[in-house]
């Protein structure tokens, strides 16, 4: 019988938003509880910062994994790792999409989520249920309450244990930050994949772009590694851990030929545009064919099956929202998930060759994220733009510091309600942007936009 009857929203996986869900910084008032029939309750979510970034340990889930009767060098299913800053979601998606299309039961393991927190962890694109995230938040906290698991390692072997019971064919795992102590490193991967590393959570992995791809770098282990585009500072560190590793190494740009279509040179008849994938913008091309370097190697090592029409399939029917998603028609308004400056940049670049520049934004951003930067890209966008706060959210910029960096066409906003309102009551296209915090918001507040 379980020990508990109710677990608190933020980790039961209702649909009401939680936005503390994947807080970076301990605050009590803000954390989970799962309660028991007595009524008591308890804290079993906290920080969700990688270990060793704030107290020097590294191996909570591994001793967590062990605590639940298994090991994390002989866990028992093909596992991929997803590294990087911008494009993880994606490309986890579309592998995920190309697996499933394949005939494999797949496990996906992403964050944070926008709605509902069991968006994290899917079984073959299917949210698993309530009694289900129950059973398993139950056995995580039982077998491993001594260890003051925080919130993403609860979520992490949450994922485990579901996807073990599932007897998945490929379980996905999405890094959370970094990747020598993020949480999701534990596992023996069969494949590693990067996405685009840039800069972002300075403040934890390292000012320069070095030191950042060095702290992703660390989740390459024994297996085979495949990379997106990167730039030539991250690519050198990338190829120094596979010298050390002394692993095989895909690098995405050398397995793809550029013209009206990009076609994979494995596969000549696999040739796809922009035209070909659900997701929109220029940057999931490239994401896109992350994934199916991704899935060709995989197949190389499995003996799965790699066909071109189940590719398409697979690419056109790949969704995530939040990803230059057209959710209003008249005006059009336009959601991105872009949080950094790297993501604003591509952003823009994508709308600008689209001929979709906003006449409207909606933007704001977390105060530790590089605010400076951001709020100049969306500058000069040239848009009148309303800065809202957050609400509740401890990350969220105050009215004094938003006003510190406001420019010309930009003006504060007290809410993302009001912000919304008036943005729709204007004429022209709308852009929001600039936090996944201001999209859970907006779903929240406009239920009907969410997919």
């Amino acid at each position: 019988m379980s020990v508990f009857n109710r677990v608190h929203p933020s980790v039961a996986g209702n649909h009401q938003f939680q936005p503390y869900s994947r807080d970076r910084h301990r605050a009590p008032e803000h954390t989970g509880f799962v309660q028991a029939n007595t009524g008591i309750t308890f804290q079993v979510l906290g920080l969700s910062l990688p270990r060793k970034h704030i107290s020097g340990k590294s191996t909570q889930v591994a001793n967590g994994y062990s605590a639940t009767g298994g090991c994390t060098h002989s866990f028992d299913l093909p596992v991929v790792h997803i590294v990087g800053t911008n494009g993880k979601g994606s490309t986890a998606t579309f592998l995920d999409f190309l697996a499933r299309e394949h005939g494999l039961k797949t496990g996906l393991f992403t964050s944070p989520h926008l709605v509902c927190v069991r968006e994290r962890i899917k079984i073959n694109g299917q949210l698993i249920s309530t009694d289900k995230w129950l059973e398993l938040a139950n056995i995580v906290y039982m077998k491993c309450s001594h260890l003051n698991l925080t919130y993403f390692e609860f979520l992490t072997l949450m994922a485990a244990l579901a996807f073990e019971s599932e007897k998945v064919d490929l379980a996905i795992f999405e890094a959370g930050l970094g990747g020598t102590y993020d949480a999701t490193n534990v596992f023996e991967s069969m494949l590693t994949v990067f996405t685009s590393i840039d800069q972002d959570h300075i403040h934890v992995l390292g000012q320069s772009l070095e030191e950042i791809a060095r702290d992703k770098a660390g989740s390459i282990k024994k297996a085979p590694v495949v990379s997106s585009i990167q730039k030539p500072e991250v690519l050198e560190v990338i190829k120094q851990g596979i010298k050390q590793k002394k692993v095989p190494f895909y690098y995405m740009p050398c397995f793809f030929e550029h013209g009206k279509k990009i076609t994979f040179n494995k596969s000549p008849c696999l040739q796809f545009g922009p035209e070909d994938l659900s997701l929109k913008g220029e940057f999931q091309k490239i994401n896109a064919g992350t994934a199916i370097l991704a899935w060709w190697v995989l197949c190389q090592k499995n003996n799965w099956p790699f066909n071109d029409k189940k590719i398409k399939k697979a690419l056109k029917k790949a969704f995530l929202p939040g990803r230059m998603q057209l959710v209003h028609k008249n005006p059009e308004v336009l959601l991105d998930a872009a949080h950094n400056p790297a993501a604003l940049i591509a952003l823009k670049k994508t709308l600008h060759k689209m001929g979709k520049l906003p006449e409207t934004i909606i933007f704001t951003c977390l105060k530790d994220k590089q605010t400076d930067k951001m709020f100049d890209i969306i500058s000069s966008f040239k848009a009148r733009t309303f800065v809202p706060e957050l609400q509740d959210n401890p990350r969220s910029l105050s009215r004094e510091e938003i006003k510190k960096y406001l420019t010309q066409n930009m003006d504060y906003y007290p809410t993302v309600a009001g912000a919304i309102d008036l943005a729709l009551a204007m004429s022209g296209p709308i852009l929001i942007c600039g936090s996944i915090y201001l999209l859970a918001e907006v779903f929240t507040i406009k239920p009907d936009w969410y997919r």
